[in-house]
């Protein structure tokens, strides 16, 4: 088991929204902190940032800012992504081809 998780159960943090106490939830994709003062405060963040491995530079442009597209793996499959990301967000999911 990834020891990093009992990390956040010692430590308390404050929300930089609200200042109240984030605690350890479970969520659909996973366990994130959420914010105490919820649902007043709707702040929340995943535990584990999940890294996108870059399978394939692609030659197609991206049409929301025209620098080039990656093929790209993430936790739920293949996807393809704009390569400024996190400054553009284009994505297309598998499914959605």
């Amino acid at each position: 088991m990834n020891e990093s998780l009992f990390h956040h159960t010692k430590q308390e943090e404050h929300c930089p929204k609200c200042g109240s106490i984030l605690q350890m939830k479970q969520g659909k994709k996973g366990l994130f902190l959420g914010c105490s003062a919820y649902p007043q405060c709707d702040y929340l963040r995943p535990l584990h940032r999940v890294e996108h491995k870059v399978l394939k530079e692609l030659e197609e442009s991206c049409p929301q800012c025209g620098d080039l597209l990656q093929l790209k793996q993430g936790a739920f499959g293949m996807f393809i992504g704009c390569r400024a990301y996190p400054q553009c967000d284009f994505v297309v999911h598998e499914e959605q081809k």
